[in-house]
């Protein structure tokens, strides 16, 4: 096992950085720091996997294309009991950061594009707790499957976001006790 320079770390700056520019943006840009912070956040578990596959030496660098399941098979074939339990410690965490709002509505941004919004608005709180926001969507005046439109089951604010970056944060410091 090697001394690490956690990347996900990197990444994670790089996600907080795109979050406190929401702060001074103007509501043009808003949306183009909430899809890259967005973006970085949920990056930081893909860089947390490489940072584990070369601290466990199991053969990957950051050129190769490497999923959960290639980290398990180099795992089982190099007989590394700790990269087996990391990935399960990983995997853990990864499925209960599927739950958190912010990973819903980074995937729908991310992949889909804005949503169209069938009633009601949504807002993204510039200041954690003040009554000041951006309102990006009208309400949307046809009848509708609440699914097929709009499916965001949370709403998300500013300081969910930062709620988000927090827990993040403490799931990369969990990480570094299981790669010492």
């Amino acid at each position: 096992m090697i001394a690490m320079d956690f990347h996900s770390e990197k990444k994670l700056q790089e996600a907080e950085f795109f979050l406190g520019k929401i702060y001074e943006a103007t509501e043009d840009e808003i949306l183009y720091y909430v899809s890259a912070f967005l973006s970085a956040w949920r990056s930081v578990f893909d860089f947390l996997l490489y940072d584990a596959a070369i601290f466990f030496e199991l053969g990957f660098n950051r050129n190769e294309d490497m999923r959960p399941w290639h980290f398990r098979w180099a795992a089982k074939r190099l007989e590394n009991v700790q990269a087996l339990k990391f990935l399960s410690w990983w995997d853990s965490n990864l499925s209960n950061l599927r739950k958190d709002p912010v990973f819903e509505q980074r995937s729908i941004i991310i992949h889909r594009g804005i949503p169209e919004i069938p009633s009601g608005t949504i807002t993204i709180e510039v200041l954690p707790g003040s009554t000041t926001a951006y309102t990006y969507y009208e309400s949307y005046e046809k009848d509708y499957i609440k699914n097929d439109f709009y499916p965001l089951e949370h709403d998300v604010t500013f300081s969910t976001y930062e709620q988000a970056l927090d827990k993040m944060q403490s799931i990369l410091l969990e990480a570094k006790k299981h790669l010492n």
